[in-house]
């Protein structure tokens, strides 16, 4: 009878086990909070360069917000292929390293990310050094050149604390600094510095950051010029790869097009709504973001029938989620861009209504990035940026230079749209159990369509911020008279929403799930789902 008890009990502990690991995956409230903090570095400096933005454009104009957009640019290029890179590769395997009590693999890789970040960050600044020489704002081009540099070596730092204590005590100081950074920088246009003043701000805000960062930093130890370690070189050059690809479809290649073909104006035309989009669709990317740690230990353990059960109600409600949000943006872009920029901006508030398609593709192409990631299989992932970034660069190398801004949001909106298309059907091949409940996503469909015909109309009846607040105001009626009856996802995913946010924030789901039920079973019970413990194939 002991032996029985015993049984029972080791079998309890197993189902115990089993329900902490799933719950620790795909948005479970411990993960929602980390993504909520994730999400504050990364959106909250946003809003700061959109009023950054705001005041150039006003007070300096659309060729000078070009040039600004130009050099933010060619700065963030060298900072995500030299900087970011690293950064990723160096976290991973350092964490990996100290997790396995690996120390002199985990010094070795403290004192290569030093090294590179600091060869990364002075390929970076010479590269920032030679566009100086041929631009009439050189002095702008100085100032990022060597906040490229300071940045390179808070990042090395950053890695180290990162790798041991997470994400936390660098997001916090990086938010203090950059926020810092751009009530100069608006400070700094108003009074008369032009964009000088606004790279001068962020010099200031890095360096700041990199001696706060340094300060909290454990020091390296061990010995200056070690043995490289090979696990860092090759994640390092499987990151590299996917960056450069990335780079291509889905960060601005237009830019290049648009400085050769095209003048500052359609560049600052197209720099508008490509932050605005970026700015809407951060928010679902940093939570997924969060994700990923848990997903790649939960797959290294061999548990991968515990991730795929939750990609399904995943995808779905991120998916349809992003209907509406699309709808609303592409209806209320415009007038917002021209309250707030002035009427010297018409052409990129237009421009946002055809980026807004971008929302539909992103969040959900995220996901699967980082789902794959999860198991290691960057491959895929990569083949699909490829696929898209060919398109890409085709139509921005045919449509730029006759259509400007306009060419280069067709050429955006079609490689990653493209991106995104092939990365869905090669997970639905290797994972058949994902489906998409088409018939609650079409009726989604129509209703925010209805939704955005009613912004619509009223802004055409009314001029101004007025019309815009009104049409605003009747779209969300619109929108949550739906949510709150019929719900915006199927009774099985509103039990798996409820499971994965905190208690405090359940109520607001009742905007979303509508009157659907808590789902009693696991994450994804829809009857046409088939089974869910298929792990995705070599």
């Amino acid at each position: 009878m002991t032996q029985k008890r015993d049984d029972d009990a080791g079998d309890n502990t197993e189902e115990l086990l089993e329900v902490a690991q799933e719950q620790q995956l795909m948005g479970r409230a411990d993960t929602l909070v980390a993504g909520l903090w994730n999400t504050a570095q990364m959106v909250i400096p946003l809003v700061g360069t959109t009023i950054v933005s705001i005041a150039i454009g006003r007070i300096l104009g659309p060729t000078e917000l070009g040039e600004q957009s130009w050099i933010s640019y060619i700065d963030g290029l060298m900072a995500a292929i030299l900087v970011q890179t690293l950064v990723r590769a160096g976290i991973q395997t350092m964490a990996t390293a100290r997790g396995a009590n690996e120390t002199l693999t985990y010094e070795a890789m403290n004192r290569w990310v030093m090294w590179g970040q600091i060869a990364g960050g002075t390929i970076a600044a010479l590269v920032l050094l030679v566009f100086a020489a041929f631009s009439e704002f050189k002095l702008a081009w100085l100032l990022v050149s060597a906040t490229a540099a300071v940045n390179a070596i808070g990042w090395a730092y950053s890695v180290r604390i990162i790798a041991g204590d997470g994400w936390a005590p660098v997001a916090k100081r990086r938010l203090i600094t950059q926020i810092l950074a751009q009530a100069i920088a608006v400070v700094a246009v108003v009074v008369g510095f032009g964009i000088a003043g606004v790279f001068a701000a962020n010099l200031v805000a890095a360096a700041i950051l990199t001696v706060m960062i340094w300060r909290i930093a454990e020091p390296a130890s061990g010995p200056m010029f070690p043995k490289i370690p090979r696990q860092l070189v090759h994640i390092w050059g499987l990151y590299l790869v996917t960056e450069l690809l990335v780079q291509v479809v889905a960060r601005r290649i237009e830019f290049f097009f648009l400085a050769a073909f095209s003048t500052k104006d359609q560049l600052a035309m197209y720099s508008i709504p490509y932050m605005v989009i970026t700015s809407v669709t951060m928010i679902p990317h940093s939570m997924v973001t969060a994700v990923l740690p848990s997903m790649a230990s939960q797959a290294g353990a061999g548990k991968g029938d515990v991730v795929d059960r939750h990609l399904s109600p995943a995808i779905r409600v991120i998916a349809m989620m992003s209907v509406p949000l699309a709808a609303g943006i592409a209806v209320l872009g415009p007038r917002l861009v021209t309250t707030l920029y002035g009427q010297d901006f018409k052409e990129a508030g237009y421009l946002v209504s055809w980026m807004a398609l971008l929302v539909l593709f992103i969040p959900v192409f995220d996901l699967l990035n980082v789902y794959w990631g999860g198991y290691g299989r960057l491959g895929i992932p990569i083949v699909a940026v490829a696929i898209g970034g060919v398109l890409d660069v085709a139509l921005a190398f045919a449509l730029v230079e006759p259509y400007g801004a306009f060419g280069a949001t067709i050429a955006n909106v079609s490689g990653q749209g493209l991106a995104a298309i092939v990365l869905i059907v090669v997970t639905r091949r290797k994972l058949p159990s994902l489906n998409m409940a088409w018939g609650k996503y079409a009726a989604i469909v129509l209703v925010s369509l209805f939704a955005a015909a009613c912004g619509w109309y009223i802004q055409e009846q009314l001029d101004g911020v007025l019309g815009w607040l009104l049409a605003l105001v009747v779209m969300l009626a619109v929108l949550a008279a739906y949510g709150l009856t019929a719900g915006f996802t199927t009774d099985s995913d509103a039990g798996w929403l409820q499971d994965s946010v905190p208690a405090k924030l359940q109520p607001a789901l009742r905007l979303y799930c509508g009157r659907a039920g808590r789902a009693t079973a696991t994450p994804d019970t829809t009857p046409d789902d088939g089974p869910t413990n298929d792990q995705p194939n070599e």
